[in-house]
């Protein structure tokens, strides 16, 4: 039998062990009993970093079931927090979701990663209500929310399109763009009531979404953008509407060329060069 709490253990060794075969991990079995937390704890520093996430998941949860508490004792020390984050997010329990959570907002940006990524390992069912909970409450960092909800899927996607018409603009517009990114067919109708939003904001990922799924038929209101008193989302649309190149569109486009803004007459005369060589080289959305 392996002993595991030697400090002649190569780690080498031990991790070929448990990751290329079922006998690495009945040996570990047959130790348990003679190991406490400290002992599971360095055993799984010097072992971690060699397991595929298969063998990973099945060493954590062995060693550590039941230790849920001492591992979140170890995120409060800088020097051990990476490994116990990594280590939490293969113990699929709702308390270890929240502890997550909360580490998302952590002012280190290595550690909110790092939180994500275990997020991404646990159960969806047990993720998904509290981290859209916490992106439209904005207690989290949306790129890091959006990255863990779109890894999950199906359940998430049905999740946002059930809150979306109970939220505000600006969450509306967060909605919006995950859904987009996961081209989630079913966000179409929101696409065509945030193009009419006074919201600047939701006006642009409806915007950013009639591109992203070739939405031509939505054209007209696309082109009431046009008339928005800010330059920036004036620019935005013209951009989409060299997306969109439909010839239908120039001469909305072309009203631009006289804007009292410097910046959005140049993409006014931008897109109507780029719409003219997208149609004689057949590249257009």
């Amino acid at each position: 039998m392996l002993r595991f709490r030697s400090k002649t253990v190569n780690p080498k060794e031990l991790a070929q062990t448990l990751g290329s075969a079922e006998n690495g991990i009945k040996e570990i079995s047959k130790a348990l009993p003679e190991l406490d937390f400290a002992g599971r704890w360095e055993l799984i520093g010097l072992i971690l970093p060699e397991l595929d996430k298969t063998a990973a998941r099945d060493t954590v949860r062995l060693l550590f079931n039941g230790y849920t508490v001492e591992l979140a004792n170890k995120t409060e020390d800088y020097r051990t927090r990476i490994l116990a984050i990594e280590c939490l997010g293969y113990l699929s329990r709702r308390e270890t979701v929240e502890l997550l959570l909360a580490l998302m907002e952590h002012k280190d940006d290595e550690v909110q990663i790092c939180a994500a990524g275990a997020l991404k390992n646990q159960t969806p069912r047990l993720v998904v209500p509290c981290l859209i909970d916490a992106l439209l409450a904005e207690t989290v960092t949306p790129a890091r929310a959006g990255e863990v909800l779109l890894s999950m899927g199906y359940l998430a996607e049905e999740f946002l399109l059930e809150k979306y018409p109970q939220a505000d603009p600006r969450q509306q517009a967060r909605i919006l763009e995950l859904l987009t990114l996961a081209a989630n067919p079913k966000c179409r109708p929101f696409i065509s009531e945030g193009l009419k939003s006074p919201d600047p904001l939701l006006r642009t990922k409806a915007l950013e979404a009639v591109a992203a799924f070739s939405l031509t038929e939505l054209w007209p209101q696309v082109v009431d953008s046009l008339l928005d008193p800010a330059w920036a989302l004036r620019v935005k649309t013209l951009k989409i509407l060299e997306r969109l190149n439909l010839p239908e569109t120039r001469e909305y486009a072309e009203l631009l060329l006289e804007d009292e803004d410097d910046w959005v007459r140049r993409c006014a005369a931008a897109c109507l060069e780029n719409m003219g060589k997208a149609g004689r080289f057949g590249y257009g959305v």
